[in-house]
């Protein structure tokens, strides 16, 4: 019985790996146990196992029983594996942008989604999990960190605001910029035909302000459109923008557009709105009258097209950072500021929204005063 006991034990432990060491042992321990029910039966015959005395019981050999424990020791020991292997090390991917979208190593992107990231081609980046580690990954969109920004994100793409016309045809083309402005092409004013699938796609229509991208070596004056902004009224020579309330004095009947205050030129330049997401077209406004060249969004409260996910990376790819302090927290608004430091931007604050006050942080944050100063222009 004894020794039946220990064979059980053994059949706990088997596996692919200990199988034919396992069958040994319990040979070895059968083998045993019939060897030493031989010597019981031939030492005392006459002796029940009630009726013998303790003193005259056979001993179980140590020497015997050691080959089956030791045994027994191998098959536990192969049974739990102690050592775990080593996870695979993350791997850094190049931003690698479309005209369309943008490619992170296996995964591929959407132009929404790029534009929320806040992420640009060349770019370095970390995605968690990394599609990689997979033979066939089909979970969630897998989470981006920016590890380094590239100074030259996207060498051999153009991308122009422009706005929709119609040609002869009756096919939609585009000849002028967001400001008005003749589309050149190799220096040249041109006219750049719109991919009729995108047309569809984004239901684009005579008037619409759009942005458009195509390849430097284009020699077909084609292009895609990659986005189609939001506006209630298409810029055009016969349309006016609709300012901000705080612009339109009481008993006018006319919409009067926004006209700068202040003498400051943001052509090339990007600009990060910290907060006062939901209220983008009024600071819009502002940036199109300085001729900037992008306004970035972020604002922990509002989600959407054209909203940054990240505030670090909204700031790596911001050149003025405005704060509006009384569009986000307490924290945020001092990381925005504090991270806009590190990397030597452009920042200041303002607590009122409308378009006067960000034009003067603008201009605040360009010639490096105060970051914060009291404002008292009209609230909405």
């Amino acid at each position: 019985m004894h020794f039946n006991f220990k064979s059980r034990n053994i059949l706990k432990h088997v596996n692919d790996d200990n199988f034919e060491l396992a069958t040994k042992a319990i040979e070895t321990i059968s083998k045993y146990a019939h060897e030493l029910s031989a010597d019981d039966e031939t030492s005392t015959p006459e002796v029940s196992k009630q009726t013998q005395p303790a003193s005259e019981e056979v001993p179980k050999p140590a020497e015997e029983s050691k080959p089956a424990e030791e045994l027994f020791k191998v098959i536990s020991t192969k049974a739990r594996p102690t050592s775990k292997k080593a996870s695979r090390p993350q791997n850094k991917y190049k931003v690698e942008r479309k005209l369309i979208g943008a490619s992170i190593g296996p995964q591929y992107y959407s132009e929404s989604m790029v534009r929320k990231l806040g992420i640009h081609g060349g770019d370095m980046a970390v995605l968690n999990p990394d599609p990689a580690n997979y033979k066939n990954y089909t979970g969630r969109l897998p989470q981006v960190t920016i590890v380094d920004v590239s100074a030259d994100p996207e060498p051999n793409i153009v991308r122009e605001k422009a706005i929709v016309e119609s040609a002869e045809d009756g096919t939609l083309v585009a000849k002028y910029d967001y400001n008005h402005e003749p589309l050149l092409m190799h220096g040249e004013p041109t006219t750049i035909k719109l991919d009729e699938d995108d047309v569809r796609r984004n239901h684009v229509s005579e008037g619409d302000l759009i942005e458009l991208a195509y390849y430097t070596s284009n020699e077909s004056n084609e292009a895609r459109v990659t986005w189609k902004y939001d506006t209630d009224e298409p810029e055009t020579d016969d349309t006016i923008t609709k300012p901000h309330s705080a612009y339109v004095e009481k008993g006018d009947t006319k919409v009067k557009a926004f006209q700068p205050n202040m003498d400051y030129d943001l052509t090339n330049k990007k600009v990060l709105m910290c907060g006062y997401g939901s209220h983008r077209s009024v600071a819009q406004e502002v940036i199109d009258a300085h001729h900037g060249k992008e306004l970035l969004m972020y604002d922990e409260k509002v989600s959407g097209k054209g909203m940054e996910g990240n505030l670090l990376t909204a700031v790596k790819h911001a050149d003025i950072v405005i704060v509006m302090l009384n569009s986000v927290s307490h924290n945020t608004a001092n990381k925005a500021i504090s991270n806009a430091r590190d990397m030597n931007k452009f920042v200041a604050t303002t607590n009122t929204n409308s378009p006067l006050a960000i034009e003067e942080a603008i201009d605040r944050a360009m010639k490096r005063e105060p970051i914060y100063m009291p404002t008292s222009h009209v609230i909405e």
